[in-house]
C-alpha cells in the first residue's frame, strides 16, 4: 500500500469558518468513535444479502433511522429500506432504470434516488403509489449521459456524472432548477466516483477521484467547489467510496473495496490513518444519530457495528 502524499492549498481556517458560517449553519455535534470495534468485536446484527451482482447503500434518514439498499442483477432489481435494528422492507421498483446512489434530504423529508438518467424522491411514510415520485425537471445535461452519485444538504443537491472530466450539477430542491453547473473542476482523465458532505460541517464537500491509470485521490472542497486540500491515496482497480462520520478527527471514511481497510481523514484532510476490519469490505453507510456503521462485506453480509 503506497504512502499518502498530502498537498494542501494554504488557507486561513479562522477566516474561512467566519465566512461560511454566514452562508450555512455549521454542524458541530460530535460522536465518540471506536472504529477498532470493526476488528475486535462481533457485529450487533448480521444480514445475509447474497444474490446480487452489485449493491448500493444510501445515506440513512435520521428521522426514521433507515437507509435504502439497492440490489442489482440482470434479471431483478430489488430496493429495500433497512432500519438501524436490521428490519427490512421491500419497495416496489418497476423501472427499467438502475439505481446508482441515494441520500436523505432533511429539506424534503424524503429520500432522493439517483438512477441512470432520472431522479426520484421516496417518502417512506406513505404506503401508496405516491410514495415514489419522478422529478421530471432533473435531466442529464446531454443525451446519452448517465448520472453516477449525489449528495444533498439544506436546499442543495449535487449530482455527478458517469463520465470523465464532467461537471457537478448543483440543484435548488425548492424549485428543482440548476443553481450552478461546476465545470472543469477535475482533470480530463479523471472521474468523480464518490461525493459526500461533511457530517461536522455542511460547508465542506469530500470527493474520491479516479484517473485512467487507476490512481485514486481525495479532494476537499467548499460549497463553491474551491479546492481546499488534495490527498493522494493508492492505485487500485477497485472503488474507493466515501462517507462522512460525526467526529472532527475522523470525519472522512474512505472504503477500500476489495480489502479489509478504511482510510480515515480528519475534517480538514490534514491527518490520515488506516483502520482494519475483520474481513474484506465492499461498501458502508453510517447512522449518525445512533453512531452505528453498517458494512457490506465481500461475502454479501450486512454487518452492523455500534461505535
Amino acid at each position: 500500500m503506497s504512502k499518502a502524499e498530502i498537498k494542501t492549498t494554504p488557507i486561513d481556517w479562522t477566516q474561512y469558518f467566519q465566512l461560511v458560517m454566514k452562508q450555512h449553519t455549521l454542524q458541530r455535534y460530535q460522536q465518540d468513535l471506536h472504529l477498532d470495534r470493526l476488528l475486535t468485536t462481533r457485529p450487533r446484527i448480521c444480514i445475509d444479502a447474497k444474490g446480487a451482482d452489485w449493491h448500493i447503500l444510501g445515506k440513512p434518514s435520521p428521522t426514521n433511522s433507515v437507509f435504502l439498499h439497492y440490489q442489482h442483477t440482470k434479471k431483478n432489481k430489488r430496493l429495500l429500506t433497512v432500519s438501524v435494528n436490521g428490519q427490512q422492507k421491500l419497495i416496489p421498483w418497476y423501472e427499467d432504470q438502475s439505481i446508482w446512489d441515494s441520500c436523505w434530504s432533511s429539506f424534503l423529508n424524503k429520500f432522493v434516488i439517483l438512477a441512470d438518467n432520472r431522479l426520484y424522491t421516496y417518502d417512506d411514510e406513505i404506503i401508496t403509489s405516491d410514495s415514489m415520485q419522478r422529478i421530471e425537471a432533473v435531466k442529464p445535461k446531454r443525451d446519452k449521459m448517465e448520472f453516477l452519485r449525489c449528495a444533498c444538504s439544506d436546499e442543495t443537491l449535487f449530482i455527478t456524472y458517469d463520465e470523465r472530466n464532467s461537471s457537478i450539477d448543483e440543484y435548488n430542491m425548492s424549485s428543482w432548477t440548476i443553481a450552478h453547473r461546476h465545470e472543469n473542476i477535475i482533470k480530463q482523465n479523471e472521474i468523480i466516483i464518490s461525493i459526500a458532505i461533511s457530517e461536522m460541517n455542511s460547508n465542506l464537500i469530500g470527493m474520491t477521484i479516479l484517473n485512467e491509470r487507476h490512481n485514486w485521490h481525495f479532494e476537499l472542497r467548499d460549497r463553491s467547489m474551491l479546492l481546499i486540500s488534495s490527498v493522494q491515496l493508492d492505485n487500485s482497480e477497485f472503488n474507493r467510496r466515501l462517507i462522512s462520520l460525526s467526529n472532527s478527527s475522523m470525519n472522512w471514511l474512505i472504503i477500500h473495496t476489495g480489502s479489509a481497510f478504511f482510510t480515515i481523514l480528519d475534517e480538514t484532510a490534514q491527518g490520515k490513518r488506516m483502520i482494519q476490519c475483520a474481513e474484506n469490505i465492499d461498501l458502508a453507510t453510517y447512522f449518525a444519530k445512533e453512531n452505528c456503521i453498517v458494512v457490506l462485506t465481500q461475502k454479501s453480509k450486512l454487518n452492523f457495528f455500534d461505535l
